[in-house]
């Protein structure tokens, strides 16, 4: 075990102090600070495997994801993590051995999240992009693999994938970037996120049919003279300009959709009807639009909550290295829940349903964009990319 000097915040008191968190692997008691949330490590993935997604089952059983951003990625795209932090590709090895130059319609080509429905359903999301990162580098434009965007459902009981959507340039055009992804309660409809070109991207499960809403609208883009700074470092890019990243994080609660831009420090929500119904118009939509809470700037976002989609809305926090959380106290106020400098850029948050008694935890990773080579100045990196998680409340 190691003992990492931390700042935590209580959910009580939701008061700052200093102390020490010891991190261990699952398994393996430690003691918990008084009113503070013990990080835990999960698994350790080493220096080279940068993991985004993150997605936990009923069951327990803990999935990743890892996007082919750079030229030197090794792989695999998707990967199970077994009990004793060690990782196996996902659903099998073939589907994580795309190589550049072949077709992307029927393997992972840059695997950017992974999340687990109500129904207890996987879904991944590859945004096809591949080598992003080094485009970057390079000062190109990222553009997609062709017939590489999908949405890919895997039965965890047979992990078989049952079903998988295509999306053509209506949907994902050639510099676009497919971020996340949730379902609705009836799991009859899927929304993405797109963090590269903005807006929500809506799909209806059934018939594959796909169309983006508030492409243009301020609510999914990063807000004006607004620069990330993390540790103390402001996120500016090789070729000088600010970075900047749209819509992200989203979240199903109940009967609405919770959304936030990365560089930006508005939390949005929007009654999934007017997203679901084709009989409204742009400016219903719009109109529908809601402000939800000032807030930090998260990557990630996850419902707390039970098969129902009642909860509690956390997200992740990369200026702060941690974790918030929307209170239900009715003020829709932004609070911290923790805070631990190994979270260098937390990305994505999973829990499963709460719907069986125990202890329950929330997942995160942490992969540390901050430091990438994208980044002007970026810092040395001084961790291995990990998978942590903290006791729930």
């Amino acid at each position: 075990m190691v003992q990492i000097p931390t700042l935590y915040f209580g959910l009580a008191v939701c008061a700052v102090a200093a102390s020490t968190v010891e991190v261990s692997a699952i398994g393996v008691a430690g003691p918990v600070a008084a009113a503070a949330p013990d990080l835990e490590l999960v698994a350790d993935f080493g220096w080279g495997s940068q993991p985004t997604g993150v997605a936990v089952a009923t069951s327990g059983r803990i999935f990743v994801s890892f996007p082919r951003w750079f030229t030197n990625f090794t792989g695999p795209s998707v990967a199970e993590v077994r009990a004793d932090g060690s990782t196996v590709p996902y659903p099998n090895e073939e589907l994580n051995t795309w190589k550049k130059g072949e077709d992307g319609s029927d393997k992972f080509v840059c695997i950017q999240s992974v999340f687990i429905d109500h129904y207890d359903r996987l879904w991944i999301l590859d945004p096809g992009n591949a080598y992003l990162g080094t485009a970057i580098v390079d000062g190109a434009l990222p553009n997609i693999t062709k017939n590489a965007p999908k949405l890919m459902r895997v039965n965890l009981t047979t992990n078989q994938v049952e079903q998988t959507i295509h999306f053509d340039e209506t949907v994902a055009p050639i510099h676009s970037y497919l971020n996340d992804v949730r379902v609705s309660a009836d799991g009859k409809w899927a929304f993405m996120s797109d963090s590269n070109m903005g807006g929500i991207k809506v799909v209806n499960l059934e018939t594959h049919e796909a169309r983006v809403l508030l492409g243009d609208h301020p609510s999914t883009h990063s807000e004006a003279n607004t620069t990330p700074v993390v540790e103390g470092q402001p996120m500016i890019l090789t070729n000088g300009q600010v970075a900047a990243f749209q819509s992200d994080g989203i979240a199903v609660i109940e009967d609405e959709l919770y959304y936030h831009a990365v560089t930006a420090r508005t939390l949005y929500k929007i009654a999934i009807n007017l997203l679901t119904d084709p009989t409204k118009s742009k400016s219903d939509v719009e109109e529908g639009v809601q402000k939800v809470a000032l807030s930090g700037m998260p990557d990630g976002m996850v419902l707390v909550g039970d098969s129902d989609l009642k909860g509690t809305l956390y997200m992740t926090a990369v200026e702060k290295d941690g974790i918030d959380y929307l209170s239900n106290d009715g003020f829709n106020r932004v609070l911290p829940f923790l805070s631990n400098e190994l979270l260098e850029w937390p990305d994505s948050l999973a829990c499963a349903v709460l719907d069986e008694k125990g202890d329950n935890y929330l997942y995160v990773t942490a992969s540390q964009v901050n430091t990438a080579p994208f980044i002007k100045d970026a810092r040395p990196r001084r961790n291995p990319y990990q998978l942590y998680r903290a006791k729930l409340p």
